[in-house]
């Protein structure tokens, strides 16, 4: 009998990353941008060294969507009462092969083994990226701009402030000193810290309270925070978490570079401060009562019945060596009002 040279599907899992990605786990929060950066940048974790060395480069083509079965398991992330993010992949939904263990280490879930995590620089602007989707989805699963209990508040500095830490050292203390100056409210907030092309910092914050209304002059605001300029007033749009992680990425662009519009309004430049934020910055910081978005696994089926159709798609084919190795769609839900239950 010949003898059969086709390797065993054991073997083909140990040569070929394609069933087991590094981190596969991340990608449900990911952007379609984010999401090619990983399978380009991304090399496996838990293969031997031998075989990280012959790693073939991935690469991502956008596609037409494919139909989801009803039936099939999907990643979906509820971020507050009225939105939810859901990715699915058209093989189905891969096991994770290793255990972040916070932001430098992680265990290879197969043979226990701890790793450190490659950083470079290069992948500054999409680690960013992905936390700013992170925080969209926070925004949104705390914040709405129906609330008269939630302001917006820019806090600045009289001077040109460079120093980010100092930036969060005087926030902690204004805090304190807001909380105290206001105890019939219990208080949460997001704060987000900006940079400026100049390079000064300052603050943004979105706060809440437990009373039905809260309302702080802005000459108050001022008075608590000490070191500037302060602006306060209610959370704008429809989609907060869009309208706001958008306000906080985008730059005004300068008057030498400015293409003004017609009617005279300023311009502003889609995600051009990412590249001014330190490395490895910690560019927002949540009080403890702030709600985290958690994923949990549902059939598409089921999430169509509850949010209804999704009013956004974007598919991708993954490649390897000009092959499909398996498609990509994340699709993003919005319940109509009417749908939305009182105190939800």
């Amino acid at each position: 009998m010949a003898k059969n040279n086709t390797p065993d599907k054991k073997t083909q899992v140990g040569k070929n990353d394609n069933s087991h990605p590094a981190g596969i786990d991340d990608i449900y929060k990911m952007t379609p941008a984010e999401f090619k950066a990983w399978v380009n940048f991304k090399n496996p974790v838990d293969l031997p060294d031998t075989h990280k060395k012959k790693t073939s480069r991935r690469t991502v083509q956008a596609r037409e969507p494919f139909e989801i079965n009803p039936e099939a398991l999907t990643k979906f992330t509820r971020q507050g009462s009225r939105y939810g993010e859901l990715v699915a992949m058209a093989k189905g939904l891969p096991k994770p092969t290793i255990k972040p263990l916070g932001d430098n280490k992680y265990m290879v879930l197969k043979s226990g083994e701890i790793r450190e995590f490659e950083h470079h620089d290069r992948k500054q602007k999409d680690t960013l990226k992905k936390t700013f989707a992170e925080l969209k989805g926070i925004i949104r699963a705390n914040f709405d701009a129906e609330g008269h209990n939630q302001l917006f508040v820019t806090l600045t500095y009289a001077e040109n402030m460079r120093d980010p830490e100092w930036l969060y050292m005087c926030f902690k203390n204004f805090w304190q000193r807001l909380k105290y100056e206001y105890p019939a409210h219990r208080l949460e907030y997001v704060a987000v810290a900006e940079p400026q092309a100049r390079g000064a910092w300052h603050m943004h914050l979105m706060v809440k309270s437990d009373q039905p209304v809260l309302y702080i002059d802005n000459k108050d605001m001022e008075r608590i925070w000490g070191w500037g300029y302060t602006s306060t007033e209610r959370l704008k749009g429809d989609d907060v978490g869009s309208y706001y992680v958008s306000y906080f990425t985008s730059l005004e662009l300068e008057a030498d570079t400015l293409v003004k519009a017609k009617n005279g309004s300023k311009r502003f430049k889609k995600g051009a401060r990412l590249p001014m934020y330190p490395v490895n910055f910690k560019m927002y910081r949540c009080s403890k009562g702030i709600i985290r978005p958690k994923s949990e696994t549902a059939k598409y089926k089921e999430v169509v019945k509850e949010y209804g159709q999704p009013y956004r798609k974007s598919t991708y084919d993954i490649m390897e060596d000009e092959s499909i190795i398996n498609s990509f769609q994340q699709e993003s839900f919005k319940k109509p009002e009417n749908d939305i239950q009182p105190g939800t």
